[in-house]
């Protein structure tokens, strides 16, 4: 740990983000305030694998100047980022553990049937993120954190700033588009 920065602070966030999209969409934006205001540096990350491997959460390993306005700064580009609710801070002040909740973020799970047919996966597969991603963005809902696909689905973890509004928006999409058929669409628990 940086003498200049001597307190390891762990960001746990929930969710599924694989490690190539946790760096661009948190660790590198984060990376790039600290160092700007010389108040810590990301010097690690992790993911926690469910029994069906499944990222659970991530883990940012952050070294910080100080457990104040560092700590601010850090609840503050994380969110900005699209942390969801259910996000924290865990570190240690004068040998007691320490939590701070953050996140505004909430996350809706949409998950596609995989054993549709095969000519309406060659088809439409190739459009679907983009259709999803460009509702969401026109609509201000929000946006795409990720993906998993097994032999019987395919989930994709959505985050906004109201659920709600992301699934009234998924609604006429799930209703009309073909990979969507069998769809269904669950609100994440941070």
């Amino acid at each position: 740990m940086p003498s200049s920065y001597p307190h390891l602070v762990i960001a746990r966030i929930p969710g599924h983000i694989e490690p190539m999209d946790r760096g661009e969409r948190y660790e590198d934006p984060l990376t790039e305030e600290l160092q700007k205001a010389a108040a810590g540096e990301v010097t690690g990350g992790g993911s926690q694998l469910d029994e069906n491997f499944f990222i659970r959460f991530v883990d940012i390993e952050i070294c910080l100047a100080n457990l104040d306005s560092a700590i601010s700064l850090a609840t503050k580009v994380l969110e900005y980022c699209g942390a969801p609710k259910g996000s924290k801070l865990l570190f240690e002040r004068e040998g007691a553990e320490q939590e701070i909740h953050f996140g505004k973020m909430e996350g809706v799970t949409l998950t596609l049937d995989a054993n549709l047919p095969a000519e309406d996966w060659e088809k439409y597969a190739g459009e679907v993120w983009q259709t999803i991603e460009n509702l969401l963005r026109e609509e201000s809902l929000g946006s795409i954190h990720g993906s998993k696909a097994t032999d019987e689905v395919t989930e994709v973890y959505l985050y906004g700033p109201s659920s709600e509004n992301i699934i009234k928006g998924l609604e006429q999409f799930r209703s009309n588009f073909p990979l969507c058929k069998n769809s269904t669409v669950r609100v994440m628990n941070g």
